[in-house]
């Protein structure tokens, strides 16, 4: 039986009692810490790797593992500083390896709760407070492990604010905690904090209920489209990115950790290159801009597959048809939407649903792109990404015409259904 489909206890089980609240507590501080740990040791092993990798080097290992554990820290968004530069920008799939174990890590621990008759906080929406000792457990202790990082992984190389490593790590722990109660709890997650799931179906309309799992559908479609995107461009120009390779000449150890580094930096490039399609463009450096119709990357960073983008000047103007792919995203957004009521339901019925939809799939993915921008230098580098307000509303107005054609054409299907009855 998989971790997901694993059952809950239903009897009594250790964690009941005024001892056992305490042992809840020290298992969810263990379990964060460990966490925590863990994903320090799988981020920091390829910098020991490349240490190794180069007997000319005159650092220590320590060094080594240092600039490995600011990596870590960076995959919290903790901002680095190099000199005057500064590391702020994230790799996404990088930044979801520590929430994956924090999660794995809290759902072993939230495992051994009694659902039999949990106490419960008489404020806070009638949270359970095993529920609650558990969250601020594991969070604490990921919070001190992040602080300890960052106070002893100082070096004259790479530098970070303990402040921020200490709130970085403790926000990323505490939403890890949140995610790890969702589907610990799946299908019964109201018995949490009935109070506070009463007030959210009271405030929440039905319609924006129904319209999440579709925005769920648009968003995952709208990174999809933009990561299909990146890989056809660097495919056609594979020969550019390999000789950039060669200048780099980065060797075996160094060349497989640089491929690596550019893998978990793809959804961030699929942002790019939806924020392209939408319309707004993207920039590598200050001052630059890719978008339909001019291409100006201006310097590039050290990264092969940026040497995928086009070439300075003018874009061809049948590139603008790119807009017709989150018009797409809309219409699927819609249709998902659609069946989400019933088939003889009104269009305006149809129409919020499918307009909720498309807002939340779009702030989604602003907000992924706003996640996805950050710095890599100082100067002509500190500015790298899409503007994550003007892509989501470009991509807001390009979902909602998809949506628009889909809900006028169910509707018109709907109506001459009925007028064949």
């Amino acid at each position: 039986m998989t971790m997901l489909d694993r059952p809950r206890q239903t009897s009594p089980g250790p964690t009941t009692g005024g001892q056992g609240r305490w042992g809840l507590r020290l298992r969810a501080a263990g379990a964060g810490a460990s966490a925590a740990v863990l994903g320090l040791l799988v981020v920091c092993l390829p910098s020991l790797l490349v240490w190794v990798a180069s007997p000319q080097s005159s650092v220590p290992w320590t060094t080594a593992f240092g600039i490995g554990a600011h990596v870590w820290l960076l995959a919290h968004t903790v901002d680095l500083s190099a000199g005057t530069a500064t590391i702020s920008l994230v790799p996404l799939l990088l930044g979801l390896l520590p929430v994956s174990l924090a999660v794995v890590a809290c759902r072993r621990v939230l495992a051994l709760l009694d659902d039999a008759r949990p106490a419960r906080f008489q404020m806070w929406g009638a949270l359970r407070k095993d529920v609650a000792d558990v969250g601020l457990g594991f969070t604490g202790a990921y919070a001190v492990t992040g602080l300890l990082v960052s106070l002893t992984a100082g070096s004259a190389h790479v530098r970070s604010n303990p402040v921020e490593g200490l709130l970085a790590t403790a926000v990323v722990a505490a939403g890890s905690s949140v995610l790890a109660v969702a589907l610990e709890f799946r299908g019964h997650l109201p018995s949490v904090a009935p109070d506070l799931a009463d007030r959210l179906r009271a405030v929440l309309p039905p319609f924006v209920r129904k319209a999440l799992r579709p925005a769920l559908w648009g968003a995952v479609a709208g990174l999809l489209l933009g990561g299909a995107l990146v890989v056809a461009v660097a495919v056609v120009h594979a020969q550019r990115v390999g000789q950039l390779y060669s200048a780099l000449a980065p060797g075996v150890v160094g060349g497989t950790v640089l491929s690596l580094v550019q893998l978990l930096a793809l959804p961030n490039f699929a942002l790019w290159g939806l924020s392209w399609m939408a319309g707004p463009g993207f920039a590598v450096a200050n001052g630059s801009a890719v978008t339909w119709t001019h291409s100006d990357p201006g310097l590039l960073p050290l990264v092969p597959v940026l040497g995928a983008l086009p070439d300075p000047g003018p874009m061809p103007a049948m590139l603008r048809l790119a807009v017709l792919g989150p018009v797409l995203v809309g219409a699927l957004v819609a249709w998902r939407s659609i069946r989400q009521v019933t088939r003889l339901a009104s269009w305006q019925a149809k129409a919020k649903v499918a307009a909720a939809a498309c807002v939340i799939a779009a702030l989604l993915l602003a907000a992924g792109t706003w996640l996805a921008d950050g710095s890599l230098g100082s100067r002509e580098l500190s500015t790298v990404g899409a503007d994550p307000v003007l892509a989501g509303l470009c991509l807001l107005g390009e979902m909602l015409l998809g949506a628009a054609l889909v809900v006028g054409a169910s509707q018109w299907r709907a109506h001459g259904w009925q007028v064949r009855r």
